[in-house]
């Protein structure tokens, strides 16, 4: 199990909530990207007094970014399934258990992932959004390919990988940017069944200063999932790559102006126009132009169902 740092604010809740659920043979490392000596300095003691000798360092030399700090992560890995957790979310009691029991039901998935939740620290008070219950009950998910293809249903954080998915796949594109997750999730679906756990088991934490925060403002997040898109087309079999890249584009254009909307209504006119922009960029099916013109008349019609 690998975790990747940039910043510590969080470090001892993630780490804790970590090293409590594991087992002898877990391998937990906090790798820290980039940054001067006095800050991996700082890292470094701080995994030390939380973790011990349980828990291993690891300082890149320099910044690389995503995605190539996860594909070392993915590099320095040692077990059979990688969790890859980024610094500000953290696992819930009893997540890798729960994934272990699944996997030894099936051994011919790629990955596994369990429900997420979402804590929003940008507003005033926190808030929370519970991801999709994709089953009701744990175990290779059906119809998996086809959700997944549509819209970006799991949270970096939530997904565990089978190391001999990522050595037959390959690693993180650096082509889709900030959605080279999307991307993964659709490549491993196209080759694998994949597992589900339908209960609450990660804890995925927002605020302004997070670097997903200034991606959808600014529009980005919804461009770079577009560029995902076209990437997708180039493994999908012809006869179904354009069916599955246009409801696609339709989905990302509808939360683009579904952001547009939200923007619109505290005034933030700036971030409500790039993702106008970025919903038109995506799709201008008939539905879209429709929800166009509804979000610029303050409308809310399609967003109230």
């Amino acid at each position: 199990m690998i975790t990747v740092y940039q910043r510590t604010e969080n470090l001892q809740r993630v780490l804790e909530s970590v090293i409590d659920q594991a087992g002898d043979a877990m391998q937990i490392e906090v790798i820290c990207d980039g940054g001067d000596a006095d800050r991996q300095r700082q890292i470094r003691a701080a995994v030390e007094a939380i973790g011990g000798s349980s828990v291993d360092f690891y300082g890149s030399e320099e910044h690389i970014g995503h995605p190539a700090i996860f594909n070392l992560a993915i590099e320095r890995s040692r077990g059979k399934w990688v969790h890859i957790l980024h610094d500000d979310d953290w696992v819930e009691p009893g997540f890798y258990a729960a994934l272990e029991k699944e996997i030894a039901l099936a051994p011919e998935a790629g990955a596994a992932f369990t429900q997420h939740r979402i804590v929003d620290y940008s507003g005033t008070q926190e808030t929370q959004w519970n991801s999709w219950l994709e089953a009701d009950q744990a175990g290779v998910v059906a119809g998996w390919l086809q959700r997944i293809l549509v819209e970006c249903r799991v949270q970096f954080s939530s997904m565990t990988v089978r190391r001999e998915t990522y050595e037959t796949l390959g690693g993180f594109c650096a082509e889709a940017l900030s959605t080279m997750d999307w991307e993964m999730w659709k490549r491993i679906a196209v080759h694998y069944p994949v597992i589900f756990v339908p209960q609450l088991l990660v804890s995925i934490g927002r605020d302004a200063s997070a670097e997903s925060s200034s991606l959808i403002r600014s529009g980005e997040q919804v461009l770079h999932s577009l560029a995902t898109v076209a990437i997708t087309e180039n493994y999908l079999p012809v006869e179904t790559a354009r069916q599955f890249s246009d409801k696609a584009r339709e989905q990302l254009a509808t939360y683009a102006l579904n952001l547009a909307r939200r923007y619109l209504e505290i005034d933030d006119r700036e971030a409500a126009l790039a993702n106008l922009r970025a919903a038109v960029a995506c799709s201008d099916s008939p539905r879209i132009q429709r929800i166009v013109r509804q979000v610029l008349l303050g409308k809310n019609d399609e967003f109230n169902g």
